[in-house]
């Protein structure tokens, strides 16, 4: 469904009950939903199923400013981490810094390092959570 601002997702399971946040593959979701600024919730009833509700924006996020002078970006690395939690992919990245893919690689390798997360959503989530 649709509100006019959010795509508002509802699903239901006939399971058993036993989803929970530190499931492997509802962690995935929630990283994904928490990167794009929006809400999920999920109430397992054991024994019964599980219900889950997800509401993302229908507009991206807004990227704004730097990365946080604490984090020890180098200025290139906080361009990349940018344009990443834009959502832009490595070649797209290359493409608007005029570096090699394999350059935006390293980058973004030193940038999960320094941000202590693995992968883009974490990266992403922590970026706009301190913009």
């Amino acid at each position: 469904d649709c509100d006019g601002t959010n795509l508002l997702i509802d699903m239901r399971d006939d399971g058993d009950g036993s989803l929970t946040h530190r499931s492997s593959q509802l962690r995935l979701i929630e990283e994904r939903v928490h990167a794009l600024r929006g809400r999920i919730s999920v109430d397992a009833t054991e024994g019964w199923g599980t219900e889950m509700t997800i509401a993302v924006p229908l507009d991206p996020p807004q990227v704004r400013g730097s990365a946080p002078s604490g984090w020890s970006l180098g200025a290139r690395e906080g361009e990349v981490l940018a344009l990443l939690a834009d959502g832009s992919r490595n070649r797209d990245i290359a493409e608007a810094l005029s570096i090699s893919e394999n350059t935006v690689k390293f980058h973004v390798a030193n940038v999960y390092r320094k941000l202590g997360v693995s992968n883009r959503s974490e990266a992403t989530a922590l970026y706009l959570s301190n913009a």
